[in-house]
């Protein structure tokens, strides 16, 4: 974006045309960071670096790149795990690390610090303190039989938790794991694909439904399209 109009960035970083870029992050030294269906690409200042199996990396998709608290990156592949960017170096996570769906969908960490993980089929998961992946455990693993599509960490130390076929959820270790509950119609909002915590502290769930709104007193509310 540039004078309020959106320009191609790629007509000026030849290495990006015809690239398909999946995800976009900015880290601590203010390079860009781009995943794409061919592993991920770093922009800093007049150059891209593609980042593949060559470089210690992978040549799959890179479906989310996330920046924790200590300016790691964390990258979540289709198919090949989990990877942690520090001080040039990757650390690859995959099944030998506990994931056992190498399919990864996202990564966040809650305000504890504690770095969670989307497993596209497998659950959620946390990286513990030998810095290896475990399942997260609510009387049992969670969501071990779901597809989880996208992960939002708000400022409470919940995580919210949207999937493909079984809903929405918050989780969280004091309280647990909760469905995310329409009292009007007493059914489960399914289909979240989004989650965004505005200013007045309402939790704002996309889905392919539409908008639904959580307040503070925990009630859902689905905008009307008038409202949008």
């Amino acid at each position: 974006m540039k004078n309020n109009k959106i320009e191609n960035f790629s007509n000026s970083k030849p290495d990006l045309v015809g690239v398909n870029i999946l995800c976009i992050q900015e880290d601590v030294k203010k390079n860009i960071w781009l995943g794409s269906d061919n592993g991920a690409y770093k922009i800093e200042a007049q150059n891209t670096i593609h980042f593949a199996s060559e470089s210690g990396f992978t040549d799959n998709s890179v479906l989310h790149i996330y920046k924790d608290v200590e300016n790691n990156l964390w990258f979540a592949t289709d198919a090949d795990g989990i990877y942690k960017f520090t001080e040039n170096t990757f650390t690859y996570y995959d099944k030998s690390s506990g994931i056992s769906n190498t399919i990864v969908m996202g990564v966040v960490q809650a305000t504890d610090g504690t770095i969670f993980a989307a497993g596209y089929g497998g659950g959620l998961y946390k990286i513990n303190s030998k810095n290896n992946i475990e399942p997260v455990n609510n009387k049992g693993p969670v969501l071990t039989d779901s597809k989880i599509s996208c992960l939002y960490a708000d400022d409470e130390n919940n995580i919210w938790i949207g999937t493909i076929g079984k809903g929405s959820w918050r989780y969280s270790e004091k309280n647990g794991l909760q469905k995310i509950i329409d009292k009007n119609t007493n059914t489960q909002v399914r289909g979240a694909n989004s989650f965004l915590k505005d200013a007045q502290g309402n939790m704002l769930l996309g889905t392919g439904l539409g908008i639904y709104v959580i307040d503070k007193a925990n009630n859902v509310t689905k905008l009307k399209t008038d409202n949008v």
